[in-house]
């Protein structure tokens, strides 16, 4: 699972509800309770720190771990067009390079 390798946030809010619900997971657990936030309809998933407790995964190519995770996205968005899925990804900077 993701949240086994990373710091993951979600985002969710139904289209029948008023009220979007936010969780984050560290090391594959829940860091609390989910929580009412405000939000659009739909859910927005957030990964930060991939690999951070992996060392051996963080001494790979950064920017090969990035193309590999767009890849997928990609397909995935293209695989369920239909259904209005999307995603973004943001650019982080690290020293002198930008991924």
């Amino acid at each position: 699972s993701t949240s086994l390798v990373s710091r993951l946030h979600i985002v969710s809010r139904r289209k029948t509800e008023p009220t979007a619900f936010q969780c984050s997971y560290t090391d594959g657990a829940p860091t609390g309770k989910a929580k009412p936030v405000a939000g659009k309809k739909g859910t927005i998933v957030t990964v930060s720190d991939l690999f951070y407790n992996l060392p051996h995964r963080r001494k790979m190519n950064e920017r090969d771990e990035y193309q590999r995770i767009l890849s997928v996205m990609q397909r995935y968005a293209l695989h369920h067009a239909s259904e209005g899925i999307g995603f973004v990804c943001s650019k982080r900077t690290k020293g002198s390079e930008t991924y």
